[in-house]
């Protein structure tokens, strides 16, 4: 064979002298079509699979929506009239805790008004005595927002130890057709002062509430109540024997008893409870975001934070880590004229 392409003929080129045969290679060819089918059953079983799946869980929830009725919202009661009760007490006695205690299981929304709400940023208490000029028009502002919204139930609450501190909501409400109610929680001596100071969340100084104290002024419409005791059974026990108010006639003197403890209730109401908040304030979207989360949050009671039970003797007693009754001996109340001026409600 010539290997020279430029000497060599054309004939030994294409031809040379070397002998030329072919060889088939079908086996390869059908290898490889085995291969590829392989391949192809393989991804349309996967497809199909996923076909199978899916359908599979459209069918499945299908079911559960047809078998599972959905329970709709329980509608809420709307009252026809509208109502302010205006709720005064030293601090700490459990104001708060009281409407909700009041609005147990009526099934409606409410508003409260409070002034310590605008201390409430990020569900934590920060008193700011320079501001406590806007915390009243901020605590004036959400009254009218709830007036002007013919909200039917408004609650404001406060210390009001002046009856005049007071007077600008219920005529305020008085004019817009609402009707007014005052209730007090009672504090009647020093020793149930300092409990309630105690208790209170909002870390109010002693002489502020000992202020309040001394300077109340009676509100002859109101209507008195004992705030919660439950977690004192000295401050409990001085009043259950003097809770029985005598009148002319036997059938009209019944027994005064203490506000409950509201965790002990079978519903939170303050799930129901309407909050108006400025939009213009930065935190203000934090502080009231999801109240039925928990009941951590600054909607909850007054006496959340109570200490241990104390008995007779000024000792506290605990019985598995939950405040109970002390339900020991007591001596019946002989008070004079005067003391049962101080204690009767």
């Amino acid at each position: 064979m010539c290997t020279d392409l430029y000497y060599c003929d054309h004939d030994d080129l294409l031809y040379g002298n070397e002998d030329f045969h072919t060889v088939y290679h079908e086996h390869e060819f059908l290898q490889a079509d085995k291969i590829m089918d392989a391949i192809e059953k393989l991804s349309l079983g996967f497809l199909g699979s996923l076909v199978v799946i899916q359908f599979g869980l459209i069918i499945h929830n299908i079911f559960k929506l047809c078998r599972s009725k959905k329970k709709p919202a329980p509608k809420l009661f709307k009252p026809t009239n509208k109502k302010l009760k205006i709720i005064r007490g030293v601090p700490g006695v459990g104001k708060r805790s009281y409407i909700y205690y009041l609005e147990n299981g009526l099934n409606r929304e409410f508003t409260i008004c409070d002034i310590n709400d605008y201390f409430t940023k990020k569900k934590k208490y920060n008193f700011v005595g320079k501001e406590l000029a806007k915390a009243e028009a901020d605590t004036m502002n959400c009254f009218i927002n709830a007036i002007k919204n013919k909200d039917p139930r408004i609650y404001v609450i406060g210390t009001f130890e002046k009856t005049w501190m007071y007077k600008n909501f219920t005529d305020l409400a008085k004019i817009n057709g609402y009707v007014v109610d005052i209730s007090e929680l009672e504090c009647t001596n020093v020793s149930e002062l300092s409990h309630f100071n105690k208790r209170s969340r909002h870390n109010i100084p002693s002489s502020k509430s000992l202020k309040a104290f001394n300077e109340w002024e009676n509100d002859n419409e109101s209507y008195k109540r004992c705030p919660y005791l439950e977690d004192n059974t000295k401050l409990l026990h001085a009043r259950r024997p003097c809770l029985i108010k005598e009148t002319d006639s036997d059938e009209e003197s019944y027994e005064f008893t203490c506000v409950p403890n509201i965790k002990n209730l079978a519903e939170d109401s303050s799930d129901r409870e309407v909050r108006y908040v400025d939009v213009d304030t930065d935190d203000s979207s934090d502080d009231y975001s999801s109240s039925s989360e928990s009941e951590d949050d600054d909607s909850c009671s007054d006496y959340d934070d109570m200490p241990s039970l104390i008995d007779e003797n000024g000792t506290e007693i605990t019985k598995g880590g939950k405040n109970y009754v002390y339900s020991g001996y007591t001596e019946s109340c002989s008070p004079t004229p005067k003391d049962f001026k101080d204690i009767m409600l």
